[in-house]
């Protein structure tokens, strides 16, 4: 995989969280002699739409051509995470406060091995989740996978 420059890396990130967005993933993937540059960002509490995704492609694009990094041909895609995104990480729980979400354990938790609530609150190791009007404080190291619910 290709590495960009750490201070080229450093001028996106500053673009992009400048933009009040955040990066969610970041690649280069080559084929053949085309590279593509991938970035999926967000909004802290989710909801980007298209237009924010092509403001944020244009800028990339020009600061790409500015600073000359490619020598061959390359693409730029920004896009958004989506709801089929996994929820991994604080900052993934974060981005769906308020929404409904679907766990499931590693074990059973509650005697259920899944819950499907709205997401309270996000804490340093925990999740307040609220299943059928009542508040539960789930431990992330017990999940095994989140997603949100449509």
């Amino acid at each position: 995989m290709i590495q960009l420059p750490q201070d080229l890396t450093k001028k996106i990130e500053d673009l992009i969280t400048q933009a009040g967005f955040i990066i969610f993933d970041f690649r280069i993937l080559t084929c053949g002699r085309t590279k593509t540059l991938k970035i999926l960002i967000d909004a802290p509490n989710g909801g980007i739409g298209l237009n924010e995704c092509t403001q944020i492609n244009r800028q990339l694009s020009e600061l790409l051509e500015k600073e000359d990094f490619f020598k061959d041909r390359y693409i730029v895609e920004v896009s958004s995470p989506g709801v089929d995104w996994p929820l991994k990480e604080r900052k993934d729980f974060q981005r769906v406060l308020s929404r409904l979400i679907h766990l499931y354990f590693k074990e059973q938790f509650a005697q259920k091995t899944e819950l499907i609530g709205i997401l309270e609150e996000v804490k340093d190791d925990s999740l307040i989740l609220s299943v059928e009007g009542k508040s539960i404080e789930i431990k992330l190291n017990i999940i095994s996978k989140a997603r949100e619910e449509m």
